[in-house]
């Protein structure tokens, strides 16, 4: 979940804080899906964010001959935006030069009038550690002028060092490049010197009528993968080092529908590319190194045919998507000769949403592998079911005792994953917006633990053992639920050390939902420090004699759980 971004009157942009939530520090940012486990109260001090329902997001009319740009900083998103520039002449940009930012559900409805060398989402992300996230974009470009170079549809800028996921883009009729991310593959002799090195990874989406190419990318780690391009100069480039192109279609390309290299740099005389499962008509490798050949005729041309792709601008500000068909250009589903569908190994556990939920957070555990997966049919709603889509809080890994996994998601969609073995562990943030299913069933946490072969927590009882005589109560571990406030201290993307300390007037404890728990607690009294992570604590009372040293956004909420 990545903070909200709002744009000024003048065609700037600036964080603004919540009611009650002076300017500076005081911004509250999760990790692992804190806002939504610790409750929607936790989560209003923030803006809306990426968890907008379908069909609800905001409208940016810009004027005849305007032009308006909105600036994303470290940890922000812009989303569920339908950017209206119909007028004469209208222009609007999207800059995301920071780290762990988010461009999601976002619309252009008219024609890019101007034949200028221009981008309409250029980004980078500057941290090698941290990400960058395109999704659900469409993008109709110059259909009056293809005059070269005029407009890029997403340009990823030399310095791009870290991670970044393009998917579900449609973007079309861009004299230069429906997606230019070669740049991060410059050599030292390049005018803008040596690039970032940063991989570019783009699936599940559109590409057609684009001059230079539909989709150019240029680093190790680099991959265009289920993908259709139609109709551009080359179709797919891998401009620099070794980039791969994986389960497309790409037909139509006057140049070359697949091509490597670039002959006037020695770097680009030294790419390689690697094809694999990928239909297309031709190819040139510029004396560059081509491994793999095509896969047939290519099967699929049109958007609708790529699924997640939106098909107009209102579909993508709204979040929703088209059906699509499968990425080897079959109308067949994977079914065994019996014609019933193949098994797959373990269980498909999904945490799914109701429309108004909004940054629902959950976290389980298990004893065999876990990986995100998608779940083959909708929520009730109409959304999706599927892990991993947002890269800067889905998590799974691996621990001593098993396996850990956790995330956030809302608006009516769901995440999935596959799970092998026992389920030990499940919480849920907001139970109210949010149930679980195991493969395809809706069950309790406890049902689903038992059914995979755990042992769910007794409940609690007023009976003794032999249902005579009532327990004595125990005492408890931890503070009671009376610790309804929240701190949050985030230096997520910030390399430096932080180092902060302070009291409480009450109890005060780590909270049970953030998987880092880096200070430490002296009864009241709390420091710590971090780097690149996030600590929270609840408590009761109120906070004295608060000190921080070094660059984290704090905030405080009372009355949050």
């Amino acid at each position: 979940m990545a903070r909200d971004t709002v744009l000024d009157g003048d065609g700037s942009s600036d964080q603004k804080p919540a009611d009650g939530v002076s300017a500076g520090n005081d911004s509250l940012l999760g990790r692992r899906g804190y806002l939504g486990l610790v409750g929607s109260a936790a989560a209003a001090v923030t803006m809306s964010g990426v968890g907008a329902a379908a069909e609800d997001y905001d409208v940016i009319e810009v004027g005849a001959g305007q032009t308006e740009t909105v600036h994303l900083s470290d940890g922000e998103s812009f989303s569920n935006v339908l950017i209206d520039i119909t007028a004469s002449n209208a222009k609007f940009h999207i800059r995301a030069i920071a780290d762990n930012w988010e461009i999601r559900n976002v619309g252009f409805r008219g024609n890019w009038d101007s034949t200028a060398k221009e981008d309409a989402i250029i980004c980078q992300v500057n941290s090698p550690n941290a990400s960058g996230l395109i999704e659900n974009v469409y993008f109709m470009g110059s259909e009056n002028d293809n005059t070269y170079p005029g407009i890029t549809g997403i340009n990823v800028a030399n310095g791009h060092a870290g991670d970044l996921e393009i998917r579900n883009v449609n973007i079309q009729n861009c004299p230069d490049n429906s997606i230019y991310a070669s740049n991060p593959g410059d050599s030292s002799r390049h005018p803008s010197g040596a690039g970032g090195g940063g991989p570019v990874v783009i699936k599940d989406s559109y590409a057609r009528n684009s001059r230079a190419a539909g989709f150019r990318v240029g680093t190790d780690g680099s991959i265009v993968e289920n993908c259709v391009v139609v109709d551009c100069d080359k179709g797919f480039w891998g401009y620099y080092e070794h980039t791969a192109v994986k389960d497309c279609d790409i037909s139509g390309s006057p140049h070359a529908d697949v091509r490597c290299g670039a002959p006037d740099w020695q770097k680009g005389q030294n790419a390689e590319v690697t094809v694999t499962n990928t239909r297309y008509g031709t190819d040139d490798n510029r004396g560059a190194a081509i491994h793999g050949s095509s896969s047939g005729t290519p099967q699929r041309t049109e958007p609708s045919e790529v699924e997640g792709v939106p098909l107009s601008a209102e579909e993508a500000a709204s979040g929703s998507s088209g059906s699509g068909r499968p990425d080897d250009g079959s109308d067949e589903d994977d079914e065994d000769e019996s014609g019933d569908e193949e098994p797959a190994d373990g269980h498909l556990l999904s945490f799914v949403t109701e429309p108004d939920a909004r940054y629902a957070g959950y976290e389980f555990t298990a004893d065999g592998s876990v990986g995100f997966a998608e779940a083959p049919d909708p929520t009730p709603s109409g959304g999706r079911i599927e892990g991993g889509t947002y890269t800067s809080e889905d998590f799974v890994e691996e621990t001593d005792d098993g396996w850990h996994a956790g995330g956030v998601t809302g608006g009516g969609h769901g995440d999935a994953f596959r799970v092998d073995g026992t389920i030990t562990s499940i919480e849920i943030g907001q139970p109210d917006v949010m149930w679980v299913e195991l493969d395809g069933e809706r069950l309790e946490p406890d049902e689903i633990i038992e059914q995979t072969g755990g042992e769910p927590d007794d409940d609690d009882s007023d009976e003794g053992d032999d249902g005579d005589e009532p327990d004595e109560p125990d005492e408890p571990d931890e503070p009671s639920d009376d610790l309804t406030n929240v701190i949050v201290i985030d230096a997520c993307g910030v390399s430096s050390e932080t180092t902060f300390s302070f009291d409480v007037t009450g109890d005060v404890r780590h909270t049970p939902y953030l998987g880092s728990q880096s200070g430490s607690i002296s009864g009241s009294t709390v420091s710590g420090t971090i780097a690149n992570a996030c600590d929270a604590y609840e408590f009761s009372g109120d906070i004295e004699n608060f000190r921080l040293a070094g660059n984290a956004n704090v905030s405080v909420e009372y009355d949050a759980l």
